[in-house]
């Protein structure tokens, strides 16, 4: 904690942060393990939200209330979805390099039948943007497209998948 102290300035922003801490420290780790796996992650996640609470301490008026509740649970969210983003993303350019977008889908699934009929760039947008729920620009990136490249292929990927899918009688 003495790290974050040192972030503020004023004995009153201090003590702020101090009952902030011990107040809603079990509740940030409890909204950043839904988001995360790793313990190690959770915890970086944390800590990124209390370095953020320090920084912006002058902007909350009292320290226990509903709406400082909110706020610290917002900020530890958006650190922990960004945490969990950042690793989707490497671990799908790892995977990229490996050429496992590339690969052929197989499965009970009827719908992964469909989906192995698309052409690969609009069946590794499916996968990208769907599955692993990256957002447009996102996906565009990875994909190395312009994002309005990417909106055109998101809505022929969407109708491919879909005249498939009445075709083999999913729909």
């Amino acid at each position: 904690m003495l790290i974050y102290l040192q972030l503020i300035d004023d004995f009153k922003g201090r003590t702020k942060f101090e009952i902030i801490y011990y107040t809603y420290r079990k509740l940030m780790y409890h909204v950043a393990s839904f988001y995360l796996s790793k313990p190690q992650d959770v915890e970086d996640a944390v800590h990124d939200a209390f370095v953020c609470i320090a920084q912006n301490i002058e902007k909350i008026r009292v320290p226990v209330c509903p709406e400082t509740k909110a706020y610290v649970s917002m900020i530890v969210q958006r650190r922990a979805v960004d945490l969990h983003r950042k690793n989707q993303i490497h671990a799908m350019e790892s995977l990229d390099a490996l050429g496992a977008l590339g690969r052929e889908y197989h499965g009970e699934n009827r719908l992964t039948e469909c989906l192995a009929q698309l052409p690969k760039q609009e069946r590794d947008w499916i996968v990208l943007r769907y599955y692993y729920g990256y957002t447009t620009k996102e996906t565009a990136k990875l994909m190395k497209i312009t994002v309005s490249a990417a909106y055109k292929l998101d809505g022929r990927a969407k109708e491919q998948l879909r005249k498939i899918c009445e075709a083999e009688g999913v729909l």
